[in-house]
């Protein structure tokens, strides 16, 4: 009996060469003959089956973009991508990433930062590819040094969880069973830094994270000390 092949989703291996969430090394993008240098936001939630990469970016701030997993039922193949979910996407980024503040007058408080949240003007959005995680001649830098680091890291891009338990500290990224008993939703506001009770639904916990060569732990701009590292 020949042994079974496993062929896992290249947008699978390439996220989880990096711990969410996180600043990807720069890439070189092309808008409208203008040539810039952009660090994608890689999230670190995953939203429904999480099956689905995402690349959102805010309107004002083009070609900058966020990478999201979410569930693939929100965007079936050849139909609209179902916006009520949006609102959803947002708010997990916000808790990850900050949000750009306003004054009174409604006027911002100071320059953008990314990768700050600022949706005040909508957001396009497209299904990503593997050039838009990393660039191909990234790819043909770290993977192969990566993969020699991490020989079991081709199997660890499927991912694994593991159940809270009582006393565990809620973390950004954890996840709550949802009402339907199908998918999962993100743990976020008041939750993240709760001890875990059994008078909460049931969550889990993504254990298979491989920490990347080039990633960085992003904390918003205003936590002392650290600032998004400048392009690579």
């Amino acid at each position: 009996m020949s042994r079974p092949t496993y062929n896992p989703d290249p947008l699978e291996v390439l996220t989880a060469m990096f711990e969410a969430p996180c600043l990807l090394p720069a890439q070189r993008i092309v808008m409208w003959t203008y040539p810039h240098m952009v660090r994608p936001a890689l999230s670190a939630v995953r939203h429904g089956a999480g099956d689905l990469l995402l690349a959102l970016s805010p309107m004002n701030h083009r070609p900058l973009y966020y990478l999201v997993w979410i569930d693939s039922a929100w965007w079936p193949e050849g139909d609209d991508l179902d916006l009520d979910h949006l609102d959803e996407v947002w708010l997990a980024l916000e808790d990850e990433f900050g949000r750009r503040e306003r004054r009174d007058d409604g006027d911002f408080r100071r320059r953008y930062c990314w990768p700050e949240v600022d949706d005040s003007d909508g957001c396009c959005w497209r299904r990503a590819r593997p050039e838009d995680v990393l660039s191909a001649g990234a790819r043909r830098r770290l993977i192969p040094a990566w993969q020699e680091r991490n020989p079991s890291g081709v199997l660890a891009a499927v991912p694994t969880y593991r159940f809270l338990t009582v006393g565990d500290t809620i973390q950004r990224g954890d996840e709550f069973v949802s009402d339907d008993c199908k998918s999962w939703e993100p743990a976020t506001g008041i939750f993240v830094g709760m001890r875990y009770s059994t008078a909460l639904k049931t969550m889990r916990r993504r254990t298979d994270g491989v920490k990347g060569m080039h990633d960085q732990v992003f904390r918003p701009a205003n936590s002392v000390g650290r600032r998004p590292l400048p392009p690579l």
